[in-house]
C-alpha cells in the first residue's frame, strides 16, 4: 500500500456507529453501543474524514465545531477527534494523509483559525504543527491525613441531585456557572455538549456508582460551583477503602470551593480521591495544611494548532504591547510560513507580510504552544525552541502573549 492508493471522503452519519467501533478498536477499547447515542449529537459528517483502501475503511478523523475561549473571549475551533488508524495499517502514511488532508479542509472552510485536540500519545501531533498549549494535572489525595486551611462557610449548602442527566434544568443551572469559571482553553457548552458531560450510561460506570452531581448554593440558591464524580467502593484490610473518581470540579468562590473539596474529600466507606483535570496553577495545594498529602502529576493537555496566522493573531487580546518580526517555520500549513510583522497591545493587534529581517524564528508548534497565555515564549526560548534573532524581541512578545491564569481545558472531545 501507498498513500496514492487512499481515498480519502466523508463519513455519512448511517456509517456513525461503525466509524465509532473502529476508532475503539484502534484504541484497544471495549465498545458496548452505548457509546454511540451519547456521542452521536457532537458528530458532523461534512467535517469528518475516512481514509479508504478499496472497499475497506483504515482510518478516521473528524472535526466538532466548537467554541473555545481564548484572550478576550471564546473563538471558533476545530475540535479535532476520533483519530484513529487500524492496527495492520499503522506507520504506512494513513495518518498523515488524513490530517494533512484535514488542516486543508479547516483553512480552506475558513471558519476556523484555529484547531484543538487532545493527543492519545503526545509525541504524534507535533510534526503537524500541534503545541503543548494548555497542560493539565492528575491529583490523588488521601482522606485520613488532609487538613484544610480555610474553614467552612455556613452560609454555603451542598445539594444533592439525582439523575442529573435525565433533567435539562440541571445544565440550565450549571451553565452559568461553568461559564463564570472559564478560563482560556475551556469549551464553551451548548445542550449536546451538556447531554455528553452529564450522561450516566451504566456502560461507562466501570464498577463505580452512578454519577452524582452536587451543587454548591449560595443562602439565596444561586449556584457557586459544582462537583460530578463517581465512588468505587472497595474493601481493605483494615476497613473501607473506596474511591472517590471526580469527572468534573468548578467553583466560582472560595466558599464553594472549599465545601465541594471538604465534601468528596471527606466522604464515607472512602479513602481516596482522584481527579484528572486540575488547572497547573489550580488553588488546592493552598487549601490544605500538608500539600505532600496531594499526589500531583502535570501531563499534556490541549494541543492548539493555528490555522490562520494572521487571523489568530488578531482575533485575542494582549496584556502589554510589542511588536516584532517573527519568522513562522509551517512545513504543514505552508500558507502560515515566512515573515509576519506582529504588532500586539491592550488595544488591538495587526499580523501582516513582511520582508523586514526576523527579530524571532519559531515554528508553528510554538505559537500554538504560547497562543492561549500558558507555555510563555520565553519558556519556550529556554528550551531552545524559540531562536531571538533581536535581543529583548522574545520577552517583550512573551509577556505580551501571557495571561493571569493558566489555561486549561477540563473536557476531553
Amino acid at each position: 500500500m501507498t498513500v496514492s492508493d487512499l481515498e480519502l471522503r466523508p463519513l455519512t452519519a448511517s456509517f456513525f456507529p461503525a466509524a465509532l467501533r473502529f476508532v475503539h478498536r484502534a484504541f484497544g477499547e471495549e465498545f458496548g453501543g452505548w457509546q454511540v447515542e451519547t456521542e452521536r449529537p457532537l458528530f458532523e459528517p461534512d467535517r469528518s474524514l475516512g481514509a479508504y483502501l478499496g472497499d475497506d475503511l483504515v482510518g478516521t478523523t473528524w472535526i466538532q465545531s466548537l467554541r473555545v475561549e481564548v484572550p478576550g473571549g471564546p473563538r471558533p475551533v476545530a475540535g479535532v477527534t476520533g483519530v484513529s488508524v487500524s492496527p495492520v495499517y499503522r506507520r504506512r502514511g494513513v495518518l498523515s494523509a488524513l490530517m494533512d488532508r484535514q488542516l486543508a479542509d479547516i483553512h480552506e472552510r475558513g471558519r476556523e483559525a484555529l484547531a484543538a485536540l487532545w493527543a492519545s500519545e503526545a509525541t504524534i501531533y507535533g510534526r503537524f504543527g500541534y503545541g503543548l498549549a494548555a497542560p493539565i494535572a492528575a491529583v490523588r489525595g488521601e482522606r485520613a491525613h488532609l487538613r484544610f486551611l480555610t474553614p467552612p462557610d455556613d452560609q454555603v449548602r451542598l445539594r444533592l441531585v439525582e439523575e442529573a442527566g435525565a433533567d435539562p434544568a440541571v445544565a440550565a443551572r450549571l451553565t452559568p456557572v461553568h461559564a463564570a469559571a472559564a478560563r482560556p482553553g475551556s469549551v464553551v457548552r451548548d445542550d449536546r455538549r451538556w447531554g455528553v458531560v452529564l450522561a450516566d450510561p451504566p456502560g461507562d460506570r466501570k464498577g463505580a456508582s452512578p454519577l452524582a452531581t452536587v451543587i454548591a448554593e449560595a443562602a439565596d440558591g444561586t449556584a457557586e460551583g459544582y462537583v460530578l464524580y463517581r465512588v468505587e467502593t472497595r474493601r481493605g484490610a483494615t476497613g473501607p477503602d473506596g474511591v472517590v473518581r471526580i469527572r468534573e470540579f468548578v467553583a466560582t468562590t472560595v466558599r464553594a470551593r472549599v465545601a465541594l473539596w471538604r465534601h468528596v474529600a471527606t466522604l464515607d466507606l472512602t479513602a481516596t480521591f482522584e481527579w484528572y483535570g486540575l488547572a497547573a496553577d489550580d488553588p488546592l495545594f493552598h487549601l490544605v495544611s500538608d500539600p505532600r498529602r496531594l499526589a500531583f502529576t502535570l501531563s499534556d493537555g490541549l494541543f492548539v494548532r493555528v490555522i490562520d496566522v494572521a487571523r489568530a493573531v488578531t482575533e485575542r487580546t494582549y496584556r502589554g504591547s510589542a511588536a516584532a518580526t517573527v519568522e513562522l517555520v509551517d512545513a504543514a500549513c505552508p500558507w502560515n510560513a515566512g515573515r509576519w510583522r506582529f504588532d500586539v497591545g491592550p488595544d488591538g493587534a495587526s499580523c501582516t507580510r513582511t520582508t523586514d529581517a526576523a527579530d524571532l524564528t519559531l515554528s508553528a508548534r510554538e505559537l500554538g504552544a504560547a497562543y492561549l497565555g500558558g507555555p510563555t515564549l520565553r519558556t519556550l526560548a529556554l528550551a531552545g525552541r524559540v531562536d531571538e534573532r533581536r535581543s529583548g524581541a522574545v520577552d517583550a512578545l512573551s509577556d505580551a502573549f501571557a495571561g493571569p491564569l493558566a489555561p486549561a481545558c477540563f473536557e476531553v472531545f
